[in-house]
């Protein structure tokens, strides 16, 4: 299952450069969209045709915009689960692990990141900077173009 799993985030990290499309997964399948616009309570997407639709977050699995594959995880604090969902964006796979970034805004809207580490869909580790700069050189990232 794993594995499974492993070869699909692989196969939609690569398919937006085949396409050069958006696209949203819901539990209905894949949608194939044009354009895909981030809302406060949903998604506006523009599909193949030109029709125009709305999709809430909540019936949403994972989206690609703009080249980036995002997915929709368990988001932990202090390695403990919250009753929360987060869509954090794919940065890079290695063997069985799934690198993720979370952009996260403070009361100041100051953007910073965080970076976890999912094997699979099951939550393995947050990453401090001395953990990210190892894992970057395990994944063949560059650290400073995180």
């Amino acid at each position: 299952m794993k594995k499974i799993l492993v070869l699909l985030v692989a196969f939609l990290v690569c398919l937006p450069g085949f396409s050069g499309n958006d696209w949203m997964e819901t539990s209905n399948g894949k949608i194939e969209c044009k354009d895909i616009n981030l809302r406060l309570k949903k998604v506006n997407a523009v599909l193949e045709d030109g029709q125009k639709v709305d999709v809430s977050y909540h019936d949403i699995n994972s989206f690609s915009r703009n080249g980036e594959v995002y997915v929709k995880l368990r988001l932990y604090e202090g390695n403990k689960p919250t009753n929360k969902l987060a869509f954090m964006e794919l940065v890079g796979t290695w063997n069985n692990l799934n690198l993720y970034r979370l952009a996260v805004k403070n009361l100041e809207l100051d953007e910073s990141n965080r970076y976890y580490l999912y094997e699979g869909s099951k939550y393995h580790m947050q990453l401090d900077n001395r953990s990210l700069k190892n894992t970057c050189n395990a994944f063949g990232l560059n650290y400073a173009e995180l």
